[in-house]
């Protein structure tokens, strides 16, 4: 099963010049989902065709925040997440998009995504009238689960250190 991967645009910034709605998006062709095949940067009419789309959000352009999931049923839980972060967040609860981790249970503590809903929605849009649906939105950067290992091996140098 092909699978297109379509990197968004960062949000407007105060302090930026804005981001012509016609610019390229970068995106990736994967004939299985493993491998890539093509790679690009275009409007959706220069997209190549796939069975599925997935749309990343940048790492820079969604907050993280760590709470116990509510023990809420499914059509409160939004109610009760934006209640949680009604403090820590800087837009109104109904121009925010929250999303969390599909194994999130009740009760336990669980990573969940903060993005400007307006933002994201007119992102899809864009696309959708490009001729694509957009089948997941997925942020290209995201914690690890508090029971995971810590990663084995990695370090960083930091520029202006002397390797010797």
């Amino acid at each position: 099963m092909s699978l297109l991967v379509i990197l968004l645009p960062a949000p407007p910034r105060a302090d930026a010049t804005p981001t012509p709605d016609d610019a390229p998006l970068a995106w990736w062709l994967s004939p299985d989902g493993l491998t890539v095949s093509r790679q690009g940067s275009s409007g959706p009419s220069g997209f190549p065709r796939a069975d599925s789309v997935v749309a990343v959000v940048g790492a820079h352009d969604l907050g993280w925040h760590r709470l116990p999931l509510p023990k809420a049923p499914a059509n409160r839980l939004r109610a009760a997440l934006g209640g949680l972060l009604e403090d820590q967040l800087l837009d109104d609860d109904e121009a925010v998009h929250l999303a969390m981790a599909p194994q999130a249970a009740a009760g336990q503590p669980t990573w969940v995504a903060a993005l400007h809903k307006p933002w994201l929605q007119a992102q899809l849009a864009a696309l959708q009238a490009g001729g694509l649906t957009v089948d997941r939105v997925v942020p290209a950067l995201a914690p690890l689960p508090a029971d995971a290992e810590a990663p084995q091996g990695q370090f960083f140098l930091a520029a202006d250190a002397d390797p010797s």
